[in-house]
Parts: structure tokens; C-alpha cells; sequence
């Protein structure tokens, strides 16, 4: 068995000193973040709320060895608000290792320790102050798409923070916190230009075999997906979503490795939650309804009856939700995004192939929605919104399974 073990990791070995490397002294010039702007008009006065906040993420290092790399990722943000405004800063320094996976794919893994601060302007010349140093271990992925240019998708496997507080109505707090992004947002994305890195459009997505498909081939689909989020926040807010899609969609083959096509689900939410403020409160947030889609997908066979697809979508939806608590909140929202939905596809024989459905890239969305909202007996107004945000990342969201069969040729 041991001989075994030492043959096996010595072929990995090989092969992997055979893919290209990425040499001392190529520099790292990265850009990522997040945008969001919202308008809330209060109907029946002439109150607006905005709020607009942008959070630009700028990595810059360089490799001081063959497939190792130190530099600093600078995070400044901004949001407002119609009462405050928030500016903050992070500073990391980070130190990575990468190891090549195909030509042109990396994995990386990432330590950090940085400091940041933020401040909270608000109404009466009040001003909230928070500290935190930390340190961090993150994962990531690097794919170059065309030569020195790469995609890059880093996730947090755990961070330490010690955090320091100051407010000018409560008590000063000092915290320290062992947290993991792990259940909410699996990888943030960016791009990342390797100067000098001597890697061209990488072959991860490249094969050899031939398409069990054919053009004009038509297929129906039907699919479930649910995802399950845990969330707790310094035992103030605690809480976990439970989302659930069924859906049907029909498509067919423009090429043997390109497919196009539209579907629709419904789409079903719950989410109960407790605030353990100075009172202590629990509220309910329930919602309902549709989305329509239209899809195009790409398909890299790996195997016999085995491909990898990328279901990229534009996706309309349409709900309409309940919150049942102190505050009972009636809304009716109206989205529209863009997402690629990674899946691995296995043919069990002519007719039908069993897909599963591995999370969700989001990019951003465009939504509009309108909220009813009373205290008791009493009415406390009605507000029409927009909000239009750009926040890169990859989730379990829409992670599931369908069942597909094709029509006859």
C-alpha cells in the first residue's frame, strides 16, 4: 500500500512540475468590490430615503518565488444614507501559495492580518467608531482566460478579530470572534492582471472528446433546488432561510456542445428570526412566487455519459412576501439578474440524463418593489423602492438536482 501511495504522489508530482508556473517577480494588479444604490419613496408625502454605498477592493503584490506571492489588498468603502454617512478602510497584507492544477488554473491558498476602521457620521453630531485587527486564512482559485488576465475566486475559511467599539449613547465594547463566510457567500470574484506570468488562456476547459449530443436535439427539464442559510451575529441577531425552487424548462442544441432555451419555477422562502436586543423580539418572513428565464449552456464532456455545464441566464422574478412581527410588512418585488449556474451532467441512457445544479454565480441585480406596513391597528405608510447593486460572488443558492429527457431524433 505504501508503495502504492509513494507511486501515486510521485506521478501528481510530475505531472504538476509539467504545467506552467508562475515565476518570481510577476507582479499582481487586482480589482474587485461591490456597488449598491437604493430609492425609497414614501407614497402620500414627499419624503425620499437613498441610501448608496460602493466598497472597491484593490489587490496589489508581486511573487517573490516560482508560485509564491506577498502584497497588500486595500478595501475602502463608502455608504450614505438620508441620516448618516459611513466611511471605513482595511488594510491586509497577504502571503500566498499556489499550486497549478491544469495549464492555466491555480488553487491558492491565502494568509492575512490587517486592520480596519470605520466611522458612522449621524444626525445631532453623534459619531460611532469601531476597530478591528485580524487574521485570516482564505482559499481561492485563479483561472487566466487570455494571457496574464485571470478570473480569480477567493472564499474565507476563517478569520480571528479582535474588535473595538465606541459609542457616544452606549457602553464602549471590546470583542474578539473566531467567524467563517462559509454558509452566506462562498467566493467573491475579481479580476486579476499577472504581469510577467507567462500564462496564456488556460486549458481547464478544454477536452478532447467528442460531444454525446447533436444539433437540433430537444430536451425538457425538470428541476428542484433548496438551499439552507444559518446566520448568527453576536448572539443579537439569530436566524436561518429555508429556499425552495421547483421548475420546469425546455431547451435544445444549437451546436453539440451549446444549448439554449427558457424555463420557469416558483419560488418559496422562510425565514425565521430572533433579535435579542434590550426587549427581545421574534419575527417571520415569508415569500412566494415566479420566475421566468431563458438560458444558453456550454458543455465540456469529461467522461463517458459525464459533462460539466455552464448555464448562463437572465432571470425575471416575481414575488410576493409577508413579515409577521412587531412591525407586519406586506411587499410585492419585481427582479431582474444575470447568473451563471455551474452543473454536472450524467446521460443514464437515450432518453434521460439526472443533472445537478452546484450553486450560483451571482453578478447583480435590478430590483423595484412597493411595501404596505402597520404597528398594531395602525398604518404606518406605504413605500415604492428601486435598488440596483453589483456584488460579484459565488452561493449555494439554486444548489439541487434535475431530471432531463430528450425528445426523439
Amino acid at each position: 500500500m505504501k508503495k502504492v501511495f509513494t507511486t501515486l504522489s510521485s506521478f501528481l508530482l510530475f505531472n504538476i512540475s509539467l504545467f506552467a508556473q508562475i515565476p518570481a517577480d510577476t507582479k499582481i494588479s487586482g480589482f474587485g468590490g461591490s456597488f449598491q444604490y437604493r430609492n425609497t419613496a414614501f407614497l402620500g408625502s414627499d419624503t425620499y430615503d437613498h441610501y448608496l454605498r460602493f466598497s472597491p477592493a484593490i489587490t496589489l503584490g508581486k511573487f517573490t518565488k516560482e508560485n509564491t506571492a506577498e502584497g497588500w489588498i486595500l478595501n475602502p468603502s463608502v455608504s450614505y444614507n438620508y441620516t448618516d454617512w459611513n466611511p471605513g478602510l482595511s488594510i491586509q497584507h497577504f502571503n500566498r501559495k499556489y499550486i497549478p492544477l491544469t495549464p492555466g488554473f491555480y488553487l491558492f491558498g491565502e494568509a492575512t492580518v490587517g486592520a480596519s476602521a470605520n466611522l458612522q457620521f449621524m444626525e445631532l453630531n453623534r459619531i460611532y467608531q469601531q476597530y478591528q485587527v485580524s487574521a485570516g486564512v482564505n482559499l481561492g482559485l485563479t483561472y487566466f482566460y487570455k494571457n496574464d488576465w485571470s478570473f480569480e475566486a477567493k472564499t474565507n475559511i476563517a478569520t480571528l478579530y479582535a474588535s473595538h467599539r465606541r459609542s457616544p449613547i452606549s457602553p464602549t465594547q471590546t470583542t474578539v470572534n473566531l467567524q467563517s463566510n462559509l454558509p452566506s457567500n462562498l467566493f467573491e470574484l475579481s479580476l486579476v492582471k499577472y504581469i510577467g506570468s507567462q500564462n496564456g488562456t488556460s486549458t481547464l476547459f478544454t477536452s478532447k472528446r467528442d460531444s454525446m449530443y447533436r444539433s437540433n436535439q430537444r430536451f425538457v427539464t425538470g428541476e428542484i433546488a433548496a438551499t439552507a442559510l444559518f446566520n448568527e451575529n453576536n448572539n443579537y441577531l439569530n436566524n436561518n432561510t429555508q429556499i425552495i425552487h421547483v421548475g420546469f424548462s425546455m431547451g435544445k442544441f444549437i451546436t453539440p456542445t451549446q444549448a439554449k432555451g427558457f424555463g420557469i419555477t416558483a419560488n418559496f422562502s422562510k425565514n425565521p428570526a430572533y433579535i435579542s436586543d434590550e426587549e427581545g423580539y421574534s419575527i417571520t418572513s415569508k415569500a412566494a412566487g415566479f420566475s421566468i428565464y431563458k438560458f444558453k449552456e456550454y458543455y465540456l464532456p469529461i467522461a463517458n455519459q459525464l459533462s460539466l455545464i455552464a448555464n448562463t441566464r437572465i432571470t425575471a422574478t416575481y414575488m410576493y412576501g409577508k413579515d409577521q412581527g412587531q412591525e407586519r410588512i406586506t411587499s410585492h418585488s419585481l427582479a431582474l439578474f444575470p447568473s451563471i449556474i455551474p452543473a454536472i451532467q450524467y446521460q443514464i441512457n437515450d432518453r434521460w440524463a439526472l443533472t445537478g445544479l452546484l450553486g450560483s454565480f451571482q453578478i447583480g441585480s435590478v430590483l423595484a418593489s412597493y411595501e404596505n406596513s402597520e404597528w398594531g391597528s395602525r398604518s404606518m405608510g406605504e413605500k415604492l423602492k428601486g435598488d440596483i447593486s453589483f456584488d460579484p460572488g459565488y452561493t449555494l443558492n439554486n444548489s439541487g438536482i434535475s431530471l432531463r429527457y430528450f425528445l426523439k431524433k
